[in-house]
Formats: C-alpha cells, sequence, structure tokens
C-alpha cells in the first residue's frame, strides 16, 4: 500500500512513509465472496490488538449494530488502538441513518468519507 511505500526514492509512486520509518502492515481478512460476519470482524480486530497494532484500516461495512464489537471496541480503544472505518458508499447521513462499524459510539473510531 502507499502508507508503507518509501518517500522521496524518486522510483515509482512515492508513499507516506520517511526512507527512515519502520513501517509495517498486517493484512487481516475476513470477508468472502459471499460477506463475512460480526464475530470474524471482531476475532480480527482482537487478533491485531493482541499483537499491538496501534491502528486498523477497516474499509468494510454493513450489517447492525453488535454488542460483541462494541466491546472489542472499548477492548481495543484500552490499548490505544485506533479504528478507522468507512462512512460507507450511499452518499446517507450516518447520524440519520446508522452504518455500522462507523456509527458505533467509540473514543477510538475514525469514520472517514
Amino acid at each position: 500500500g502507499v502508507i508503507a511505500a518509501a518517500a522521496d526514492n524518486g522510483v515509482g509512486v512515492a508513499g507516506l512513509a520517511s526512507r527512515h520509518a519502520s513501517i509495517q502492515i498486517m493484512a487481516l481478512r475476513f470477508l468472502g465472496a459471499d460477506g463475512g460476519l460480526t464475530s470474524d470482524a471482531v476475532r480480527a480486530l482482537d487478533y491485531a490488538v493482541s499483537f499491538g497494532v496501534p491502528i486498523s484500516s477497516n474499509s468494510w461495512g454493513g450489517g447492525g449494530s453488535s454488542a460483541a464489537m462494541q466491546s472489542a471496541l472499548a477492548s481495543a480503544s484500552e490499548m490505544g488502538h485506533l479504528f478507522i472505518v468507512a462512512a460507507g458508499n450511499e452518499g446517507k447521513d450516518n447520524d440519520a441513518n446508522s452504518m455500522y462499524p462507523c456509527s458505533y459510539e467509540a473514543d477510538n473510531l475514525l469514520c472517514v468519507a
């Protein structure tokens, strides 16, 4: 990804990392051709947090609210984890029409459009 590509190296696409930065990426997949389960999203988040991953980028959405996911987000917050999520592609007001995971109430959640 561009986030971990070297910056200012004069070759190809410039990334966001300085040439002295130590960037690592952990890819976790829980969705398949038929979608996925919130329980698997919770497992993926818990796994990342257990390894001290400070930030996760989550471009998935759909389904309703889940107490298990809310709890996992709270636990991740206690560990200093930032959970970045997609606002959705429907052009709707997420405050008026809940879109999860964007609509969870969590201090460590950053919803981006």
